[in-house]
């Protein structure tokens, strides 16, 4: 490794760092829950997120209906209805060339 990290050890830089780990299931069972351990002492795993790759998974959603031009932005305001040049910390009204707004909260 470049930065002579490797899996399991804590970056005190704070850098995110991406490992991959494939799991071996039972397809006929369902998983109920991952445990995610460390060996290591005083060290924390951090989970960002978990994929399940090669099964269909009903989510409700028949179809997705867009706007016509509801991609292009017309002005980006913060709650005080000020108007912004980029997105910023709190709460962004966006509003969109065809009139609709979107509320986006950035923490």
């Amino acid at each position: 490794n470049a930065d002579n990290y490797i899996a399991g050890d804590i970056d005190t830089r704070y850098s995110f760092r991406l490992y991959e780990f494939t799991m071996p299931t039972n397809k006929s069972k369902r998983i109920k829950s991952v445990t995610f351990t460390s060996k290591k002492s005083s060290s924390y795993p951090t989970i960002l997120g978990i994929a399940k790759k090669g099964f269909y998974v009903p989510t409700g959603i028949v179809s997705v209906d867009t706007e016509e031009g509801a991609g292009e932005i017309q002005g980006i305001y913060n709650i005080n209805g000020m108007r912004l040049n980029a997105p910023q910390r709190g709460i962004n009204i966006i509003r969109y060339k065809n009139g609709s707004t979107k509320k986006v909260i950035i923490r």
